[in-house]
């Protein structure tokens, strides 16, 4: 009975090690340059103590010479995993045996390294495809090998980001997902592990999702991905999913919309899929930075308007600025402007990428950006004359600085060929700071840029400030 159990636990043992078996290119460096050895095949083994590599049937080529070594067999050797990639970065003794390649009479290997021989290894594995290289000494010459895209000259990137989908105009939170970039002869190739989107009902695990010959640019060592690839869908490997969505659903593959941007250290964007073939029902992926919902502060503070230099109040106005993926967005939330002669309801006007600098909870705006301009939504008012008079946008003239509490400064814009000089905040109070305009009986003594250099000539459409001989000074654009 004891001989049994002792049978039935070995037997156990083995079973609860995980095997994989790779068939990757191979290269060889041979004087700096990457000589092309065909495919390998290469056995990885999880073993109780670290990882068991099996190189079978190895042979390298050289312009002089073809030389087969054998099945190379290394043990223990050590390993993390990370996200389902492991990694294997070590160096450990392997034994060396004949080969069982038809054709081959003698293997080399078995003579030359009867003591066994150092193998220096630097690999990433995961479900599907085994990367990196390994170098080794065989008498007296330093052989470095290079497997899977490393041997091709492609280059892999994988990324572990934040994903969350678009749920009805609304970011839905859904954790981490990796991918990974390889560049490929026919342009990019995506792999997406492991995808499956949740909400307040259910989970549908849908497989890892990968798509070949993507077309990108390449620009200042960032990649950019944009544009429709048809994806194949197969089976994910994550712990405690039995059944994986994707390939029953998607058994043709799926079209993937994707527009991405990726660096050396991260990706950003977001892809589209539909995954039921219906109109209407495509899925809007966001990964990154672009999957975190950053956080708009709302401000409501004193507006005023500059008229014919004076400072006329408007009341309150509501402002919402958020940290967007390039830069600042800066929405003003229905505006409207009154002079004695009459009252013009213009509407919202957004603007995006505007430029900002952040400093001791302090954001500096300070630039030029064009602003689109919509119908608001306040009460009372029946026609807001935005959309129309400004169809194609306007150029808004930024100058703010905001905190968490508060926002003041000044912005302005052209309507119907007339500047409009906007203050907020504690710019607004007619009273204070250096927007309080001077006496008719005061002079000009000097005029700064913004940033309180004193200038001569000013540019069209900057801002500079004009300080008077009472002490006060008031911001304006040149024209």
């Amino acid at each position: 009975m004891k001989k049994i159990f002792t049978l039935l636990f070995t037997f156990l043992a083995v079973m609860g090690m995980r095997a994989e078996t790779y068939t990757v290119p191979m290269a060889i460096n041979v004087d700096g340059a990457l000589a092309p050895q065909g495919d390998i095949t290469i056995a990885l083994t999880e073993a109780e103590a670290g990882y068991d590599l099996s190189i079978m049937n190895f042979i390298f080529t050289t312009p002089d010479s073809s030389m087969p070594i054998g099945n190379i067999t290394a043990t223990g050797i050590e390993g993390t995993t990370v996200d389902g990639v492991t990694t294997l970065n070590a160096t450990a003794h392997a034994t060396v045996t004949n080969g069982d390649l038809p054709g081959i009479d003698m293997w080399m290997g078995p003579m030359l390294l009867a003591g066994g021989v150092d193998l220096n290894v630097n690999l990433k594995v995961d479900g599907t495809t085994l990367d990196g290289s390994f170098t080794m000494n065989v008498i007296g010459m330093n052989i470095e090998v290079y497997l899977g895209n490393s041997a091709t000259g492609t280059t892999s990137m994988t990324y572990t980001v934040p994903m969350a989908i678009n749920v009805d105009g609304a970011l839905s939170p859904q954790g981490d997902i990796t991918i990974t970039l390889t560049e490929a002869e026919g342009g990019y190739e995506l792999s997406i592990k492991n995808f499956m989107f949740m909400d307040e009902e259910e989970v549908l695990p849908i497989g890892n999702i990968t798509a070949t010959g993507i077309e990108g640019t390449v620009e200042d060592g960032v990649i950019t991905l944009k544009g429709t690839s048809h994806a194949t869908v197969t089976n994910g490997d994550l712990p405690g999913v039995d059944t994986w969505m994707g390939p029953i659903l998607l058994m043709g593959g799926v079209d993937l919309a994707v527009d991405l941007k990726a660096d050396d250290t991260t990706l950003d964007g977001s892809f589209s899929i539909n995954l039921f073939g219906m109109e209407g029902m495509d899925i809007i992926v966001n990964v990154g930075k672009s999957a975190v919902t950053v956080p708009t502060i709302i401000y409501t503070v004193p507006m005023a308007i500059n008229v014919d230099g004076t400072l006329a109040p408007q009341g309150d106005i509501t402002i919402a600025l958020s940290e967007a993926e390039e830069g600042y967005e800066l929405s003003i939330k229905n505006f409207i402007f009154t002079t004695p002669d009459n009252t013009m309801p213009i509407g919202n006007i957004t603007a995006t990428g505007i430029e900002g600098t952040a400093g001791d909870d302090v954001i500096t705006l300070q630039a030029s950006a064009h602003a689109t301009v919509t119908e608001g939504d306040l009460p009372g008012v029946t026609m807001w004359m935005g959309p129309m008079i400004l169809a194609g946008g306007v150029d808004l003239v930024v100058d703010l600085k905001a905190s968490s509490e508060t926002i003041d400064g000044s912005f302005t814009m052209n309507v119907i060929g007339q500047n409009v000089e906007v203050f907020v905040g504690k710019s607004a109070d007619p009273t204070t700071g250096i927007n309080t305009v001077a006496t008719d009986n005061a002079t000009v003594i000097a005029v700064y840029d913004i940033t309180g250099k004193a200038v001569k000539n000013t540019q069209p459409g900057n801002i500079y400030v004009r300080q008077y001989n009472n002490g006060r000074a008031v911001k304006f654009i040149a024209k």
